[in-house]
């Protein structure tokens, strides 16, 4: 990482300890989600994809998910409720 690349990402939520934290990155990408981990848990954690959303999904060993905990499920409360 350059100079002025930061070394953790905004204050959010983690999937796995629900602490709010500031992650720091890993792998720094242009074109994916920057590998982050959690300062707490010390677990692999991506920015949500939900571009208002400032809190973390779990990363894991074969899949990452793309929506934090929050956004899933309001998504899925959305759906249910149009039918």
């Amino acid at each position: 990482m350059n100079k002025q690349t930061p070394k953790a990402k905004p204050l959010g939520r983690c999937p796995f300890c629900y602490k709010k934290i500031r992650a720091t990155i890993l792998v720094k990408n242009k074109f994916r989600r920057d590998m982050c981990k959690c300062p707490n848990c010390g677990k692999i954690i991506y920015v949500c994809r939900n571009f208002v959303c400032k809190n973390y999904a779990a990363g894991g060993k074969y899949y990452d998910f793309e929506l934090c905990p929050r956004c899933a499920a309001f998504i899925l409360i959305f759906l249910e409720a149009i039918g």
